[in-house]
Parts: C-alpha cells; sequence; structure tokens
C-alpha cells in the first residue's frame, strides 16, 4: 500500500512538473537575460540606431519573436530609412539564429 502511495505521488510531482513546462511553452515567455542583454548591447551599437527605446522578446517553444522601438539615424529618405531597417534585421538575424519574428518600429520618441 505504501509503495502505491509513493508511486502514485511520483507520478503526481511528474505531472505538475510537465504542466508547467507545458504552460510556459504556450504562453510564451521572455528570452534568458542574457541573451536579451547580448541583442541590446549589439543594437545599441549599430550606426544606423541613434537610440533604442524598447526590446521585447518572447520565446515561443524553440522559436524567438522580437520587437524593437528604435530612433533611427536620419537618412534623409523614406528609402534610406527603410534600406537601414532592412539591413539592421537582416544582420540581427545573423547573430542571432533563433529568432523567427523581428519586429522593428522607427520613432522618434519613447
Amino acid at each position: 500500500a505504501i509503495g502505491t502511495l509513493v508511486i502514485g505521488v511520483l507520478l503526481l510531482l511528474i505531472a505538475i512538473l510537465i504542466g508547467n513546462e507545458v504552460r510556459s511553452l504556450l504562453i510564451g515567455q521572455s528570452a534568458d537575460p542574457l541573451h536579451r542583454q547580448q541583442m541590446q548591447t549589439w543594437l545599441e551599437q549599430r550606426p544606423e540606431i541613434d537610440k533604442l527605446f524598447n526590446l521585447l522578446t518572447m520565446q515561443m517553444g524553440n522559436d524567438l519573436m522580437v520587437a524593437v522601438k528604435a530612433q533611427m539615424v536620419e537618412t534623409g529618405s523614406q528609402q534610406g530609412l527603410v534600406e537601414a531597417i532592412n539591413g539592421v534585421e537582416a544582420e540581427f538575424r545573423k547573430q542571432f539564429a533563433g529568432v523567427r519574428w523581428l519586429f522593428f518600429e522607427p520613432d522618434c520618441r519613447d
């Protein structure tokens, strides 16, 4: 009888642990702080970016979603702005291979 109770408790603990892991995968969670800090540092060092306002990350399974809000260096034209953003996005994806979705919002203020 005691063995049955021990097995039942063990199965209950395993179910709770698996449930928590599945919940975090379904709901999503922020990228680990070190990875996020590396992204922030990389973005702040880009010559195309004047000021980084926000960096949001969400881990969804093995994929990562990233949203960036930044003030870009003045290019003089809309086409120049688009090309600068596309260049940053392409280099960002090369640097951080786990990024599946990348949203980039240029802005003048936070």
